[in-house]
């Protein structure tokens, strides 16, 4: 099975080096990927639009692949992952952080 726009090899390195370093341990381990992608409501086109659904259902390919191995694969896109921590672990001091981050990639 090949993949065009993940890094699966890359991937599995991680894990290796996680099954190795934890392999005595009973840590509930993850490996989570994230990445950027274009918001839907942007002014970009639908090629690349595509190219992104593209890469997100490589990424889910690849957890269903994984699913039930000892280290979870998780994927996030940089919006996704900044709003559950906006929304879920929502700490003042860092608020201004995640405005500058908004600013600067949601397109």
């Amino acid at each position: 099975m090949t993949f065009r726009y993940l890094d699966a090899a890359q991937l599995i390195k991680h894990y290796f080096g996680f099954a190795h370093e934890y392999a005595d341990s009973d840590l509930k381990l993850e490996l989570g990927y994230i990445f950027w992608e274009p918001d839907e409501n942007g002014d970009i086109s639908e090629s690349v639009i595509d190219l992104y659904a593209e890469h997100r259902k490589e990424c889910q390919r690849f957890a269903e692949l994984v699913t039930g191995d000892e280290v979870k694969f998780s994927f996030y896109s940089y919006f996704e992952l900044f709003s559950f921590w906006y929304n879920e672990i929502y700490i003042q001091h860092i608020l201004k952080h995640f405005n500058c981050f908004m600013g600067k990639y949601f397109i």
